[in-house]
Order: structure tokens, then C-alpha cells, then sequence
């Protein structure tokens, strides 16, 4: 049903135009043939999608097979125009120009002349597809089409790993099944949040023993949202390992971190399909803390977030909160979770904490960890204790005790809450 994608096109101008599914017709006054109506609806909306799909062909061809990137894209008169850099380029520039990759891709003219300059390369001009139905193509269904052959940075993000305890010892057919039971917990989660009307869109990304996993909404309550989803694969995973047998359901160890990273897709030239991935400090860090957790131990990185205007509360808006005030506003969420289902069990109640020692009166002081990675670099962490009360008065412990923690190599400390400290 398409023309083929004009061949021969890298650095020159590419106008294209599509012709309307259906044709335009007198129009039925609404109410008097609502069977007309919905066609011509079902007709535009099948064109619109038909025009980001050719874009995206023409866009395909431009990346050639990943061995270029779009760094910006602006409007013209005529359509749009997209400048791709090539990788060795886009590597040499970036050192003194990183913030180029941050945020939209979407930028005006001036700041195309000044991209063009930076990278020594022309954008190519594209001409919009026709939309049959009046339907317009926005800015912002051009940035979800191009976004696919970009890469981003973030510069604050959360993310979890979930690392399988002892996964190399296991015969290849228990690891498949322990696997496929981490990533039934993991949609379970997901699931349950959308039902609970929490908007979490997560993306993964296998570790080999486990995954990365972060939400792809930004800012505080994303990153809140990624931490509810957090505490629901591990109440899946308590319970169906409190009724499982065998290995089948793996024992974890987990970790939660906030930083900055980098994220790309890899896409697939033979099937529509799109995977994103991250790398840079965030994940570096996190692989070395889960290096030195114990098994079913769950860690918190130490970080500062800033807020950038996000408010917190009516009364108090901050301009960056650490690990321990991340805490406190998680813990809000997470009661909230309780008349969800994981594994057939109802859920009563659900209480998270820091770990630390007990001071005086009901107050508690919390202990940060200290740990060393195999490069002699340090890592301050908490160490996090998640308890689920079920129906008929039974109880799962997730996590491990202060008492728990005599072979953790790490080094610990009282963190005074009430001075100003650095991650």
C-alpha cells in the first residue's frame, strides 16, 4: 500500500508525500449516519498512522543501520528538517557539548545553524506526509517517531536492578524457569500499578542475572512510581516463594538507586521491534553495590535528587531531597498498595524502613554503609527492610535486619539526618 522509501538520499533532501487511504467525500451531518462517521474515522486514523510509518522508513534509511544518530530536528515552511551525525563524530563533539543530548530533540532554528556548526554536517529536509481527515501531525508524534534512532541523557534518573542470588550454579533449565518467573513478577507489578490507576511505564534491559528496570516517566513521581513497582515485584516474588517449590522462584537481591545515564534503542532492521537500554554511571554504580549485597538484601543508593520546581507538598516545596526524605515519601505510597493481590494473597499492610540502631525513646537512627568495589572505588548505601502482613494474620519478611548483616563487607556509620551531607 506505500510507495518504497526513495533510495540513494543520505546528506541530500527528501520530500515525499503519501497518498489519502480514502477518498474525501460530502460529509454526513453528525447523528445522521454514525456507521459513515465511524468509517471515516477508522479511515484517518489508519492514515495517520500509515504517514508516521513512512517517516519512519525514510528516518530508517537516514540511520542506516545505526551508523548514524539524530541529534536535533526543527520545522520548516515545507515539513522538517533532521540532522544525523555519524558516531564517530557525534563522540568527538559531544565532550564539550553533552547537554545537546538532553531532553526533546525538537529545537528551533537557530539552535539547528548552531548543531550544524558543532557537528560539521548538514540536516536533511523532509516534506510531511499527507493525513487523509483533516488530522494534523504534531510536534509531538514527530519526537515519539524520531526519538527512536536518538541518544539521551538523563541526568537524574531511578532504576532497580534485580539480581537472581546463585543464578550461574543452577542447571540451564532451572535458570530458564527462575527467569521467567522474575519476569512475571515484574509484569504483575506493572500491571497492578496501571490498575491502581499509577501511570508506570517501565523499560527493561537483561543483566544476565537478573535486570535493570526504570520508568520511562520523568522526575520525582516517576521515579516514586518506579519505587512502588519495586515493593510489588518483591511482595510477588515473597509470596510465590513462600508457596513455591524447587528453584523455580529465585531468592533476589535488589537494588535502588537514583543517577545520571545514558539511554538508546536497538532497533531490530528485520522486525518491528524496539528495545531500549541504559548505561553510564547509574548502572556502573549500581553493579558494583549489588556485587557486595547479601542474599535478599535490599539496597538503597545514597544520592541527592534535585527537584527542579517539582514540589513535595502544599507547605514545603524543596529544591533537592536526599536518600532518607526519598524514603519518607515512598513510605506514603507503598501503604497505599495494600488492596493489591500479588500471587492470590490479600495484603493488609505493608511497612517500609531504613535499618539502623535504636536511640532513644521509639527513635530510630539510621546506619549508611560504606562498601569498596573491585576497582577500590567507593559506594555509600542504606540498607532497606520491607514487611507484608497478609490475611489471617501472617507475615513476610523482605529484606534483611541491621542483626542480619555481619558479613556485609561494608563499612558503617550513623547518619546524622538533621546536617547537610553529601551522598
Amino acid at each position: 500500500r506505500l510507495a518504497p522509501p526513495m533510495r540513494g538520499t543520505r546528506g541530500k533532501s527528501c520530500d515525499f508525500t503519501m497518498t489519502a487511504l480514502s477518498q474525501q467525500t460530502d460529509r454526513t451531518p453528525p447523528g445522521k449516519d454514525r456507521v459513515a462517521n465511524l468509517a471515516a474515522a477508522r479511515a484517518a486514523d489508519e492514515s495517520f498512522r500509515e504517514a508516521l510509518y513512512f517517516l519512519g522508513n525514510i528516518l530508517d534509511r537516514q540511520w542506516d543501520l545505526g551508523r548514524q544518530v539524530v541529534v536535533g530536528w526543527c520545522t520548516t515552511a515545507n515539513g522538517i528538517q533532521v540532522l544525523f551525525v555519524p558516531n564517530h563524530r557525534l563522540s568527538e563533539a559531544l565532550a564539550d557539548h553533552q547537554h545537546l543530548l538532553i531532553g526533546s530533540r525538537h529545537v528551533d532554528a537557530d539552535t539547528m545553524d548552531k548543531m550544524v556548526q558543532i557537528f560539521g554536517k548538514k540536516p536533511v529536509s523532509l516534506t510531511l506526509p499527507t493525513v487523509a481527515g483533516g488530522r494534523n501531525i504534531t510536534s509531538a508524534d514527530i519526537e515519539t517517531v524520531v526519538e527512536k534512532y536518538c541518544i539521551k541523557k538523563i541526568d537524574s534518573r531511578a532504576a532497580v536492578l534485580f539480581d537472581i542470588v546463585k543464578f550461574g550454579i543452577y542447571p540451564p533449565l532451572e535458570q530458564v524457569m527462575q527467569l521467567n518467573n522474575l519476569q512475571y513478577s515484574i509484569n504483575f507489578a506493572q500491571t497492578a500499578l496501571v490498575q491502581h490507576g499509577i501511570s508506570c511505564k517501565t523499560s527493561r534491559s537483561p543483566t544476565g542475572d537478573g535486570f535493570y528496570v526504570w520508568n520511562t516517566k520523568p522526575g520525582l513521581d516517576g521515579d516514586l512510581d518506579l519505587f512502588q513497582f519495586m515493593v510489588l515485584v518483591l511482595a510477588e516474588n515473597a509470596v510465590a516463594h513462600y508457596k513455591g517449590k524447587g528453584n523455580t522462584v529465585p531468592q533476589l537481591r535488589t537494588c535502588f538507586h537514583i543517577g545520571s545515564n545514558f539511554e538508546y534503542n536497538q532497533v531490530d532492521v528485520l522486525t518491528p521491534t524496539i528495545v531500549s537500554y541504559i548505561v553510564g554511571d547509574l548502572t556502573i554504580n549500581m553493579s558494583r553495590m549489588i556485587d557486595k549485597a547479601l542474599p535478599g538484601q535490599i539496597l538503597i543508593g545514597s544520592f541527592i535528587k534535585a527537584l527542579n520546581g517539582e514540589e513535595i507538598s502544599e507547605e514545603n516545596a524543596l529544591k533537592r531531597i536526599n536518600a532518607p526524605i526519598f524514603m519518607s515519601l515512598a513510605q506514603r505510597r507503598v501503604k497505599q498498595l495494600s488492596d493489591l493481590v500479588p500471587s492470590g494473597e490479600r495484603v493488609n499492610d505493608i511497612s517500609l524502613y531504613l535499618t539502623g540502631i535504636k536511640g532513644s525513646g521509639d527513635h530510630y537512627n539510621v546506619k549508611r554503609y560504606r562498601l569498596r568495589d573491585k576497582h577500590g572505588k567507593s559506594h555509600n548505601v542504606f540498607n532497606a527492610k520491607l514487611n507484608i502482613e497478609l490475611s489471617e494474620d501472617r507475615k513476610i519478611f523482605i529484606g534483611l535486619r541491621d542483626n542480619d548483616l555481619a558479613e556485609f563487607d561494608a563499612e558503617p556509620s550513623v547518619l546524622d539526618l538533621s546536617g547537610d551531607w553529601e551522598p
